[in-house]
């Protein structure tokens, strides 16, 4: 465990932020702001600060559409998460347009750190010191992860997050049983799929009988939620505890197309035909692309038994649908992350459960929705002491 008393650590561990702050400028001075997007997340927030509220569809020349402009009227939204979204509102309104990406890549930084803090603490109580500097010089150091720092969105956030999580986990003080909860309500703003993460720490608690935990762990983040559920229901009237891109998400990684696909055939006939109200368009995708997956799910269970199988494939080794997979600097790390985190493990042989629960939940993810590369750069995180961990035994072996 890091100790602040001893200097050696504390400037052995500063020096290795130090760097990793250094090797992201880098890239933000060397692919600029052009190369970032604020997705989703920007054109909502972009839209609540022009005065139109929290929309983002819109219908133009019969075509639907999310582009920014002055004279548009997007519908109400419920499509992101508005943890970051409200981020890049505070942003947008303290600073002029030619500086929110800049701001938002320090927040970036400030996750990163604080990411790098908690990593080396949970490195350290598995396994060593040495474990520990060795996970976050990995962190430092792989391209993606300099990468996810550099990105506008919630993938460094995330990060922090599955370590704070994992961290007050392993905790078992009294603090430790409001601080998870307190946690995973804020985490749920910001990602709406950890919701499953929650309920799977709940089960793990009950099977534990740790009643007290598993109750605050439901009841603390609900409460978290609880806003935006009322603020759904006051303007869809209807039932929306999380966001209306679970049917897309779903169809996206089940369809007759490929995995990763947005449309057929039938979705853009539907699309063209819709003539409902359009300040529920996103309540009518969501039921479209739910439809049509379930179709193609139970339309020949063989061919979607082949499909979950090959999602798991894409998910834990490799993706030919997405060409940054099949890029060498994403390619070699990520083998290398992957064999070192087995050698890691059969060494360890055992695991805290809370390190299980997180793989099995996002390998649930990717194969039952799609198995995107941020997604799986988002698990990569618990990867990280393990192989740290595998290196330093497969060190030891070669002495």
């Amino acid at each position: 465990m890091l100790d602040w008393k001893k200097n050696e650590y504390k400037k052995n561990f500063l020096s290795i932020v130090l760097l990793g702050i250094v090797l992201r400028v880098i890239i933000l001075l060397f692919l600029g702001t052009d190369g970032q997007s604020n997705w989703e997340y920007g054109i909502i927030a972009e839209n609540i600060v022009d005065g139109k509220g929290y929309s983002f569809y819109y219908f133009e020349d019969g075509k639907l559409t999310h582009e920014l402009k002055d004279n548009s009227s997007p519908a109400p939204s419920a499509y992101m998460a508005p943890g970051y979204v409200y981020l890049l509102v505070a942003i947008k309104y303290i600073s002029s347009n030619n500086l929110v990406n800049y701001i938002a890549f320090g927040f970036n930084l400030l996750f990163y750190i604080a990411t790098m803090f908690y990593l080396f603490r949970i490195s350290g109580i598995l396994f060593s010191t040495r474990t520990a500097f060795i996970s976050i010089l990995i962190y430092t150091l792989i391209p993606e992860f300099i990468y996810t720092s550099y990105s506008i969105g919630t993938t460094q956030i995330y990060h922090l997050f599955l370590t704070l999580i994992i961290f007050y986990s392993l905790k078992s003080t009294r603090s430790s049983k409001f601080t998870l909860p307190i946690i995973l309500g804020i985490a749920l703003l910001f990602r709406f799929e950890l919701f499953l993460l929650l309920i799977m720490i709940a089960v793990l608690m009950l099977v534990r009988k740790n009643y007290t935990q598993a109750l605050l762990i439901i009841i603390i983040p609900s409460l978290f939620l609880a806003p935006w559920m009322i603020r759904n229901h006051q303007i869809f009237q209807e039932f929306i505890p999380f966001s209306t891109t679970g049917g897309l998400n779903l169809y996206r990684g089940s369809n007759e197309i490929m995995i990763g696909g947005w449309h057929n055939f039938n979705t853009l006939e539907k699309l063209n035909s819709f003539e409902g109200d359009t300040s529920k368009i996103e309540l009518f995708l969501n039921e479209m692309y739910k439809v049509e997956a379930i179709d193609y799910i139970t339309r020949d269970y063989s061919e979607s038994t082949l499909n979950f199988c090959k999602k798991f494939f894409y998910f834990w080794l490799l993706n030919p649908n997405e060409e940054k997979a099949l890029n060498l600097m994403y390619l070699a790390p990520w083998f290398l992350l992957l064999s070192l985190s087995i050698l890691g493990y059969l060494k360890r042989k055992k695991l805290p459960s809370i390190f299980i629960t997180i793989l099995i939940y996002h390998t649930i993810l990717a194969i039952v929705f799609i198995p995107l590369l941020r997604y799986q750069n988002m698990m990569k995180i618990v990867l990280i002491p393990l192989a740290a961990f595998g290196l330093l035994e497969l060190i030891r072996k070669k002495e």
